[in-house]
């Protein structure tokens, strides 16, 4: 039988080229000392990972790296995650300089065709990003008082056409870490209306494959993870409070790549200006974990229904303050309905949200709250008219019905009003009537239960049905509390409760 190492080198290092886990490729290089040369594990380590910000240092890092690869493509191959940092304008288009890059005739030949390459066909636009790549942000001794709009949007275009760039030479690139751009179609609070005229580039780059799946690209074919970096916007803005984000706009530029799975955020409430939302089952994306965030259910209701097929939905609030004092309503009816249109398929579920749901409070009865949640139905319409499928409010379930439910963390009184159901048959009570275990009502799949805010001892209904036979089933939080997250009303007073990420 032939090894790896009988083969030509040429066919070993296209086979290697197939191994996108980096510590797959070490394991490898070990084996022999032929290998290790032929892994390059130094240069790999140097391309695998690329972060660029609008600062000279990183654009100069950054534009090295792409360089490098244009004169050697291969080098791409080794690129897994770029992170790029481009807060988005308050509506300004980009203004062409003279270029800040000295390069010779060959490498503008590469550089031109890497443009083209990259999807930017019309000449006019050619243009403007190879005049963006040719910037540097150094602006010298001007007085950036009179230039800030100027460089408001070189921080925007200039660190966009550079990850633009990079991804369309990154074949194998796994992970993308972007701040959310901005469109023409939605306006920021005191900011004009941009020109149609407007074109990120990698929103431009990622819309154009997004658009196409049916096509393939020599690029983003293998973008698995997507994180929305959400920081203040503005220099004077406070990252003590949750940040206004329009999250449905750049997650509508990806939701249909090729090998999209999941996407992430923290901090998030919502823009007010954004998009409200995303079409029911028109997005690939099977896991979203949106932490640290204040946002309603409704707003949530239309990210899980726009989902084709939902595998591990994560949300949780608190470790920042609300920027009125308050916060969204919600309804957790809302949420639970459009989950249950992946019963069959959803297999890890944490929700800590227990906090913003007044009804949840101690002194209110359950079945009281489960009648209050029914009188308000009509909460969730919370908010801008979101999407959501049509029998949305016919969706009716429990907890049992999530048949792959795997792992669940979730707050003391959002679990027990899961386990009751929505529009279902009081479950619950026949468990205190002894006629079917508790355990039953978690499904079979279910192998973790973690819950927050349980107090033993509190309410006797609560410990009877937790005293029930779990079987093998991994519990935390019944013999010790974990607290369900809570907002920082005092960020001066408690610096310490706040998340920092």
């Amino acid at each position: 039988m032939a090894t790896l190492t009988s083969l030509p080198l040429s066919i070993q290092q296209h086979i290697i080229s197939y191994l996108l886990s980096t510590r797959d490729v070490a394991a490898l290089s070990a084996q022999c000392k032929s290998l290790h040369r032929l892994c390059d594990m130094e240069t790999r380590h140097t391309y695998h990972s690329v972060k660029i910000e609008p600062k000279t240092g990183s654009l100069d890092i950054a534009f090295d790296l792409l360089m490098d690869i244009l004169r050697r493509p291969a080098l791409g191959h080794y690129i897994r995650h770029i992170e790029v940092r481009a807060p988005p304008p308050l509506r300004l288009d980009y203004t062409q300089q003279d270029p800040q890059r000295e390069l010779g005739e060959a490498d503008m030949r590469l550089l031109r065709h890497a443009v083209r390459n990259a999807g930017f066909e019309a000449p006019e636009l050619q243009g403007r990003v190879v005049n963006m790549l040719l910037q540097r942000m150094d602006y010298g001794l001007v007085h950036l008082g009179i230039h800030s709009r100027r460089r408001m949007a070189d921080n925007v275009f200039i660190p966009q056409a550079l990850a633009a760039l990079l991804v369309s030479v990154s074949p194998f690139l796994e992970s993308l870490a972007m701040s959310p751009m901005a469109t023409h179609e939605y306006s920021h609070p005191g900011s004009a209306p941009a020109s149609p005229k407007v074109t990120y580039p990698l929103d431009h780059l990622l819309r154009t494959v997004n658009s196409d799946p049916t096509r393939h690209f020599p690029y983003l074919q293998n973008l698995r993870d997507v994180y929305i970096i959400n920081n203040p916007r503005l220099d004077w803005e406070d990252d003590r409070f949750y940040i206004a984000c329009d999250l449905f706009t750049p997650i509508s530029a990806v939701c249909t790549l090729p090998s999209i799975e999941s996407v992430r955020s923290d901090v998030v409430e919502e823009d007010e200006n954004g998009r409200p939302g995303l079409a029911p089952r028109s997005s690939d994306i099977a896991n979203i974990a949106l932490h640290h965030s204040s946002l309603s259910a409704s707003y949530l209701a239309s990210l899980v229904c726009s989902c084709r097929t939902l595998k591990s939905f994560a949300y949780s609030v608190g470790g920042r303050c609300t920027n009125d004092g308050g916060y969204p309503a919600f309804n957790p009816k809302t949420l639970i309905r459009a989950l249950l249109y992946h019963r069959e398929t959803l297999e890890h579920l944490d929700l800590d949200v227990d906090s913003y749901i007044y009804h949840f409070d101690p002194q209110i009865p359950a079945a009281d709250a489960r009648d209050a949640f029914d009188s308000e139905e009509t909460m969730y319409d919370d908010g801008p008219d979101r999407s959501v499928p049509a029998d949305f409010r016919r969706q009716r379930g429990a907890l049992v019905d999530f048949v792959k439910l795997k792992r669940l963390s979730i707050g003391v009184g959002l679990f027990f009003y899961l386990a009751w159901g929505v529009d279902v048959p009081t479950a619950m009570e026949r468990v205190r009537d002894g006629q079917r275990s508790f355990s039953s009502f978690l499904g079979g799949e279910v192998e973790y239960l973690c819950l927050r805010g349980y107090n033993k001892g509190e309410f006797p209904d609560r410990d009877r049905a937790l005293a029930d036979d779990l079987g093998g089933l991994r519990v935390e939080g019944v013999e010790k509390t974990i607290p369900n997250a809570e907002n920082v009303d005092d960020p001066d007073g408690n610096p310490h409760l706040l998340w920092r990420p």
